[in-house]
């Protein structure tokens, strides 16, 4: 009878750990397949970022021959995604590089890597030092990706003895801007604030 038990209690620790050991491969697959898309079907006239495994495509789709079915892209491992890469069909099917605008810096339409929030101007990437006068894209100054439009001219008159006569004007926007000569009298002209 106590051997029994003691074999019985055995047999329980080998399937608990069998069990554990199932979970753990069961729940690891998951997480797996959670971060890498398995596949995009993407519509007829339409296009979607692939964003897999380090690479990241503009996938656009002109028209198929099946009418409505859309081209699906595998992606299930890397070696599906590759092959699709080398083997796309070409007639109906455009892969537009992630930097479009070839200034370095991949799209934010992809995921993981992009850091471009404009991939359509080459002067608009992360870090841009220069100053625009212009927008980019109708209202926007922000070259430097920062979320924000930074003036180069943020002074007044009033606070220092040089800077913009009256209030600082918006991005893009004329006003009158003064250098001072000798703190007290003013070489001004007409600036246009630059912001990025």
């Amino acid at each position: 009878m106590v051997r029994i038990r003691i074999k019985n209690r055995k047999e329980k620790k080998f399937k608990n750990k069998w069990i554990m050991v199932l979970f753990i491969v069961i729940i690891t697959f998951y997480l797996v397949a959670a971060y890498y898309q398995q596949y995009y079907n993407i519509g007829n006239n339409s296009y979607q970022y692939v964003d897999e495994y380090g690479t990241c495509y503009k996938v656009q789709v002109s028209t198929t021959p099946s009418p409505g079915a859309g081209v699906f892209v595998p992606t299930n491992i890397a070696g599906e995604w590759s092959a699709f890469i080398s083997n796309y069909p070409s007639g109906y099917v455009s892969l537009i590089t992630s930097d479009a605008d070839s200034d370095g810096y991949i799209t934010t339409s992809c995921n993981v890597t992009g850091t471009d929030c404009w991939d359509s101007n080459a002067s608009v990437y992360p870090g841009q030092t220069a100053w625009f006068t212009s927008p980019y894209v109708v209202g926007n100054y922000d070259y430097n990706c920062s979320g924000v439009y930074e003036k180069l001219y943020t002074e007044t008159c009033e606070a220092d003895c040089f800077g913009w006569d009256g209030a600082v004007p918006a991005c893009g926007a004329s006003g009158t801007y003064c250098q001072d000569v000798d703190c007290c009298v003013h070489s001004c002209s007409t600036y246009v604030q630059a912001c990025h």
